[in-house]
């Protein structure tokens, strides 16, 4: 195997139980060169659609966390890491909204 860490990196969305997720796991194999994990093509879908749900919420948690009114209902304030996973998470997904909106204007 190639050198680098001797274990996948931890998934964000699972990191309520400090796991990963398959798809880190199939990036760590590959950049390690060592046999990939093998992923049902509805699998991979899903979890794309899970992390893509994931991050637009960590997104708004983040947004609602910087109005008036903060810290009133439900929703846990993201730590510091989250935070800073959330703002760039808002800068990768506010390009591609733009163009969404742009195909289905009204």
């Amino acid at each position: 195997p190639k050198s680098g860490p001797e274990r996948p990196p931890r998934c964000a969305l699972y990191r309520h139980c400090g796991a990963t997720c398959a798809l880190a796991l199939e990036a760590w194999t590959l950049a390690r060169g060592v046999a990939p994990v093998r992923l049902d093509p509805a699998h991979r879908a899903w979890l794309e659609r899970e992390h893509e749900r994931f991050a637009r919420r960590l997104v708004r948690l983040r947004g609602r966390c910087h109005t008036d009114g903060a810290g009133e209902g439900p929703a846990e304030t993201p730590d510091a890491d989250a935070a800073e996973m959330a703002c760039s998470l808002a800068a990768l997904l506010r390009p591609a909204e733009l163009r969404l909106a742009s195909l289905n204007p009204g």
